[in-house]
């Protein structure tokens, strides 16, 4: 790009370029300077107050990132800049206002994944399962192979009771994205708590070990404190599973005992 712009020194299109390689580049410096440089030349140019704002985003300066996107939607009504005030909200913990930000950001632009998918983190933490469940099967729709929105969307699925449906999602994200591993976390809890229609109790009960225990293994030994809850659960599902085991002998005693009387 610097080379082209050798020759094109005056053409903004290059330098708002250059600025996103930046940025890219994880050179927030650079990328502020150059996004500056085009401002100057075009004071109403949204394009760079985004890539400012983002540059400041990158340096942690939430405070000032929001108060560029304010001019910003001043000038448009830009459905990036309302998804950035949405982030900057999140980032501080204001679940409200970043749903405000994001529902905005998705009536300006229906197909605006990253708004949608972020929304619908948002409806789970406040365990609006529902509003969750409908805003992601959007995001699949419109990015069938974007992992985190199968991962979500199943989560979705888990709470509104739409757990074959759950797995499926869970199995998907796994297909596209090995590395999402709270997926088989999930499956594993899923496994656990809900009997699936059809299924051999003893068998899920190992099918959910099998999942906590690839789950400990992609994320390692330095996560402490999250390997110990999944060792909690493990400790449950082999008391689930030996539960299971004593119902059965004590099924086969029963039968025992009913040939007995017949003979």
């Amino acid at each position: 790009i610097r080379r082209l712009m050798q020759g094109n020194k005056d053409d903004l299109g290059l330098a708002i370029a250059l600025a996103e390689a930046q940025l890219v580049d994880r050179r927030p410096t650079d990328a502020m300077q150059t996004a500056r440089g085009v401002l100057k030349r075009a004071e109403t140019s949204v394009t760079a107050m985004k890539l400012l704002a983002r540059s400041y985003l990158a340096m942690e300066n939430g405070p000032t990132a929001d108060s560029i996107l304010g001019k910003a939607l001043e000038i448009e009504k830009d459905p990036e800049v309302l998804f950035l005030r949405g982030h900057i909200a999140l980032k501080r913990g204001e679940l409200e206002v970043a749903v405000k930000w994001f529902d905005a950001a998705i009536k300006e632009n229906p197909h605006y994944v990253e708004a949608l998918n972020n929304a619908s983190v948002l409806y789970l933490k406040v365990e609006n399962y529902a509003a969750a469940h409908e805003t992601m099967q959007k995001v699949v729709r419109y990015a069938p192979a974007f992992a985190p929105g199968w991962l979500n969307l199943g989560t979705a699925q888990r709470g509104v009771g739409k757990f074959e449906e759950a797995e499926k999602s869970w199995l998907k994200a796994l297909e596209l994205d090995p590395d999402k591993a709270f997926s088989r976390f999930n499956l594993g809890v899923l496994y656990l708590e809900t009997q699936m229609p059809g299924r051999d109790r003893e068998q899920q009960l190992t099918d959910s070990a099998d999942s906590l225990n690839a789950y400990k293994e992609a994320i390692g030994p330095t996560r402490r404190e999250e390997i110990t809850e999944v060792d909690r659960i493990l400790t449950e599902v082999r008391r689930q599973k030996e539960l299971e085991r004593e119902r059965r002998e004590e099924e086969l005693k029963g039968d025992d005992d009913d040939d007995d009387d017949d003979d």
